[in-house]
């Protein structure tokens, strides 16, 4: 009896102490629990905290952003408009400058042609235009624009004593360019006077200011009259050659008479006439007008060339080389000239007959030839175009 009741006491002890180890025990869990739970809350507080820290830090950099953007979009309009506002006033100076270069270029062309109209002026009245020249010469009008779109005339003179091959010079040079003329075109034009008239008269009667180019055709009869005309020719300061007509004459004459050869012959006839002229040698010309002796010398294709080019030089209205060695002797002294108020035409009811020619040449500037031929000094015999 008496062990039983102790075994029970003993139990229950354990009982009682089993329930309180095992309260403590939740209590102790409940508090870890508690703790735990505790620190989760706190974590997550951390947790949200930062993430809003970081939200709110990228929220500051965004905003940063837009407006680095925005500050640079506005910067960018600024030079945009800036850059805008300096092109126009670029443009604005440009347009001014260019107004005032065209006012002074308009300024510059209307003394030009101011300046061209007195001299031309002055030159009609100093020198009266010859009537058969009237229809071809290059009047000169106040108006530069409608100078320059008019086509002109081109004037260039074939004067030589009576018989020294002015007309066969004329079909070779015709030829030369490729213009065939029937017999019945050709121009026969005729007009006798004296051998002596003065340098001062050719300037008047025969209108040499007026022509672009002067050659003086002879056969080897270099005459007063000659001499005459190389010095108004000097003093007007026309472009000018000399041809030697007929040369293969003279180079069988040479060859014949001196026993010279070839060579030694047309040396020996361009530097007489050389000395005759005191011309360059290069404005002198040794022709023929019998193209069988072509190859060997006289050909006109150096002549025509060279006429070519004075020419489109006098077109441009470039200045004339020096044309003699030394200046030729003068008959008459030609300052008197400049100071005549008019000159008598004595020649012009010496035509009898001018033909008409236009020439087609195919040439920008080479257009068309006028030829005016003359037969002892004064007497013309002419081609106009």
């Amino acid at each position: 009896m008496g062990g039983r009741s102790t075994r029970e006491i003993h139990h229950h002890h354990e009982d009682k102490e089993s329930k309180e180890m095992t309260r403590k025990a939740n209590e102790e869990m409940a508090a870890i629990r508690s703790q735990m739970a505790e620190q989760e809350r706190r974590n997550q507080q951390n947790l949200e905290r930062h993430q809003e820290a970081l939200r709110r830090a990228e929220q500051l950099r965004a905003e940063e952003r837009d407006a680095y953007v925005q500050r640079l979009q506005a910067e960018q309009e600024e030079r945009r408009r800036e850059n805008e506002r300096a092109r126009e006033q670029l443009e604005q100076q440009e347009r001014e400058a260019e107004q005032r270069l065209v006012e002074e270029l308009q300024r510059e062309r209307y003394n030009v042609q101011k300046a061209k109209v007195e001299k031309w002026q002055r030159l009609k009245r100093d020198y009266p235009i010859p009537s058969f020249l009237q229809k071809y010469v290059n009047e000169v009008s106040e108006d530069a624009e409608a100078d320059a779109a008019r086509d002109r005339f081109v004037n260039v003179a074939m004067l030589g004593d009576s018989g020294t091959g002015k007309s066969s010079l004329i079909k070779d040079i015709l030829k030369h360019f490729g213009v065939d003329l029937p017999p019945d075109q050709m121009p026969k034009v005729s007009m006798e006077g004296t051998s002596k008239i003065p340098s001062m008269t050719y300037l008047c009667n025969m209108g040499l200011k007026y022509f672009d180019a002067v050659c003086i055709v002879t056969d080897g009869r270099w005459s007063e009259g000659d001499d005459n005309l190389l010095a108004a020719i000097h003093y007007a300061g026309i472009r000018c050659f000399v041809v030697r007509s007929k040369v293969d004459l003279a180079v069988d004459a040479g060859v014949e008479d001196k026993g010279w050869s070839l060579a030694e012959t047309l040396s020996h006839v361009h530097q007489q006439l050389q000395r005759q002229t005191r011309l360059k040698p290069h404005r002198i010309h040794l022709l023929t007008s019998r193209d069988r002796f072509w190859k060997d010398f006289g050909s006109v294709d150096n002549f025509c060339k060279h006429l070519q080019e004075e020419v489109e030089a006098s077109l441009k209205e470039e200045v004339a080389e020096q044309m003699f060695e030394e200046a030729p002797q003068e008959d008459v002294n030609m300052d008197a000239v400049d100071a005549m108020d008019d000159c008598i035409m004595t020649c012009d009811d010496k035509v009898d007959k001018v033909e008409c020619l236009r020439l087609d040449i195919d040439n920008q500037c080479f257009k068309s030839v006028g030829f005016l031929k003359r037969a002892r000094v004064c007497g013309l015999e002419g081609l106009r175009p």
